[in-house]
């Protein structure tokens, strides 16, 4: 049997930041959910996530996020889309 990308992926929270083996929009989609209910604009987003992703890749990003539906522009302001909020609180066998 082959490995899938899925397999490759942590399977809980490490020390690590996030960001370092992640994709940008798993990076921000993350922050936005960690720092929640806090809002952030595109450049507080890309100073806290970017250490290791570049301003341009975090505001593709954001981009794709928000074409998605996964995360919500309100004037200047980002926040993970209340489904979003609702999945990411839902206890299942696989949330640790």
């Amino acid at each position: 049997m082959s490995a899938t990308a899925i397999d490759d992926e942590p399977q809980r929270r490490s020390s690590r930041p996030f960001y370092s083996y992640a994709s940008a929009e798993r990076a921000v989609l993350s922050h936005l959910l960690d720092q929640h209910p806090r809002r952030f604009t595109v450049q507080e987003l890309a100073h806290e996530v970017g250490s290791e992703i570049k301003e341009k890749a975090i505001r593709r990003a954001v981009d794709n996020l928000a074409a998605a539906q996964f995360i919500r522009r309100e004037g200047g302001a980002l926040t993970p889309a209340p489904a979003v909020i609702n999945f990411d609180r839902t206890p299942t066998a696989t949330n640790f």
